[in-house]
C-alpha cells in the first residue's frame, strides 16, 4: 500500500486487525524496525490493548506504543534511515509516518510522553515535515540531530547537530526560538519557549550517555 502526503508546512493509515487462531496480522507496511535493544522494551500496537515484548528486528507500525523498563534502551530505524533512541522508563508514540522516495515526500510525527528521545535524522527530503512533540513542546526539523527530554509539566530539548525550530504545543500560544548546534532550551507547560542558552558539555554529555545505544 502506498500512501501519498501532501507537504505541510508547520498527523493516518487505516489499519485493520484480523484475528486468527493463533496470531494477529496487521494491515499496513511497517514504517520501520527495532535495530538496538538494551533491557526491556514493549509495543502495543494499534486495536491492541496487552503489550508485546520487544526484540531485535521488530517491525514497527504508524500508532505503535513503545514503552521502556528501567535502564532499558530501544533504537528504532525508520525506512527512511532516521534513528531515534527512546532512553530509560520513556514512552514513544509512531503518531505518523509517512515516505515515499520515490515522490521524494515525508511526514513523520512522533510524540514522546515520558523520557528522554534522541532523534538523528540521516537523510534530506525536500518535501518534508519531521516533527517530535511532547505535553509542552512541538520541534520542528530543521536539524539532523537533537534530544527531548520530557517530564510532567515541561520539556528541555538540545541540539547536537543542525538547527530545530520549537513552539509550545498550544497553538494559541505565540513565540517559538529556533536552536542551534549546542543550544537549548524548556517548555513549560501553557508558555512559551524559554529563551534559548548554550548548555555546558556536562549537561550534553548526559543527554548523549541516556541515549547511546549501538
Amino acid at each position: 500500500m502506498t500512501i501519498h502526503a501532501k507537504p505541510l508546512v508547520v498527523v493516518g493509515g487505516i489499519w485493520i486487525c484480523v484475528a486468527g487462531l493463533s496470531a494477529t496480522v496487521w494491515a499496513g507496511d511497517p514504517v520501520g524496525e527495532i535495530a538496538g535493544l538494551r533491557g526491556t522494551a514493549m509495543v502495543v500496537h494499534q486495536g491492541q490493548t496487552a503489550p508485546e515484548s520487544l526484540s531485535l528486528g521488530a517491525s514497527v507500525f504508524q500508532q505503535d506504543m513503545i514503552r521502556t523498563g528501567a535502564e532499558s534502551k530501544v533504537k528504532v530505524r525508520f525506512n527512511d534511515e532516521t534513528v531515534s533512541v527512546l532512553g530509560a522508563k520513556g514512552t514513544l508514540k509512531i503518531t505518523e509516518f509517512v515516505y515515499d522516495p520515490e515522490q521524494e515526500e515525508r511526514s513523520s510525527v512522533l510524540t514522546v510522553s515520558a523520557g528522554i528521545l534522541r532523534t538523528v535524522v540521516n537523510l534530506f527530503v525536500p518535501d518534508s515535515k519531521f516533527e517530535v512533540h511532547s505535553a509542552t513542546a512541538v520541534a520542528s526539523m530543521r536539524a539532523t540531530e537533537w534530544v527531548a527530554e520530557t517530564f510532567p509539566g515541561t520539556t528541555h530539548l538540545v541540539v547536537m547537530r543542525g538547527a530545530v525550530a520549537v513552539t509550545s504545543t498550544d497553538p494559541t500560544i505565540a513565540g517559538s526560538v529556533i536552536l542551534e548546534a549546542g543550544e537549548g532550551t524548556k517548555v513549560d507547560a501553557g508558555a512559551a519557549p524559554a529563551a534559548k542558552g548554550r548548555w555546558g558539555q556536562n549537561r550534553v554529555r548526559s543527554f548523549e550517555e541516556q541515549t547511546a545505544l549501538d
